[in-house]
């Protein structure tokens, strides 16, 4: 761990004393739970069939977030299902450009809100003077530069590779406008703190499905589409950690904790066919009409 800490860029490099693990569970990641509690965490995931009520594939992560887990979720669909599913509703860490590429290869359609993470918004919050937003900016597939609102062009200032969860990457370009445009412009006090370096833009690889994506959720049926989930997933997670007890993990190690969210699964899939079972309706048998008819 202090190996991989070293290798890490400068802004994502830890203190080495910050570098820790459980000498008793050295699997778990340490971190902050949702009640801001530091404690060892495991991250579980469930792929909840809205048809049926059937939990269709679970697992369990050693790491922190999200991100990054749908690709190993689709596997294990296919080898507790028998199939990959074709729509898949997620939440907000679903949406990054690595999983979006990874399901469009797969033919998975993601349904999930585009968190917004607009810098001018963020500066306007802390008092500071706001930017033009990006969404004023048009991007150009064919041309791959952006358009300002004043019509220039822009060109291609360095792309960075920058580092994600889980050891992933991920490419960012860097467009700019040029100065001499950006110090003639009737904008610029709105646009730009410095006219004379130039407005720029960064751009995530993959930036093309993020923004399929946004909207594709803003059309009526993506909307009416997503509401299932919160009907839904959400509550097979509140029923495990309430009704069976999951709030935390009664055994060490990644196997015995993956076993015992399968254990979870496999009682609410059978408390499902059960309900299923005992509800249906028997159907009567048919009336016997004897051939002779007593006079």
């Amino acid at each position: 761990m202090q190996a991989e800490n070293a290798n890490r860029t400068s802004s994502k490099r830890k203190k080495p004393e910050k570098v820790v693990v459980s000498v008793s569970e050295p699997d778990a990641v340490p971190g902050r739970d949702k009640l801001k509690t530091f404690r060892l965490l495991y991250n579980v995931q469930l792929m909840y069939d809205l048809d049926s009520a059937f939990v269709t594939a679970y697992d369990l992560f050693a790491r922190q977030n999200d991100p990054g887990t749908i690709g190993p979720m689709l596997d294990r669909s296919v080898e507790l299902a028998g199939k990959k599913p074709g729509i898949v509703l997620g939440d907000s860490a679903y949406a990054g450009g690595p999983d979006l590429a990874l399901c469009e290869q797969a033919g998975v359609t993601v349904y999930a809100p585009v968190s917004e993470n607009d810098f001018s918004e963020a500066k306007a919050k802390k008092g500071k003077k706001s930017q033009l937003p990006k969404k004023e900016f048009t991007w150009l597939p064919e041309e791959q530069t952006y358009r300002c609102p004043e019509g220039h062009l822009w060109g291609t200032c360095r792309t960075t590779r920058l580092e994600r969860s889980s050891e992933r990457t991920v490419l960012q370009t860097t467009y700019r406008c040029s100065s001499e445009h950006c110090r003639a412009c009737p904008r610029r006090e709105a646009c730009t703190p410095s006219s004379q370096r130039g407005r720029s833009i960064s751009r995530l690889e993959h930036q093309d499905l993020v923004d399929e994506l946004r909207a594709r959720m803003e059309t009526p049926e993506a909307k009416a589409l997503y509401k299932l989930r919160r009907q839904t997933i959400e509550l097979r997670y509140a029923d495990m950690k309430e009704h069976r007890h999951l709030r935390r993990f009664h055994h060490y190690g990644v196997r015995r904790a993956r076993a015992q969210i399968g254990a979870a699964v496999l009682a609410h899939n059978l408390m499902v066919l059960w309900k299923n079972l005992k509800t249906r309706q028997i159907p009567a048998e048919p009336m016997q009409i004897p051939e002779e008819v007593p006079s």
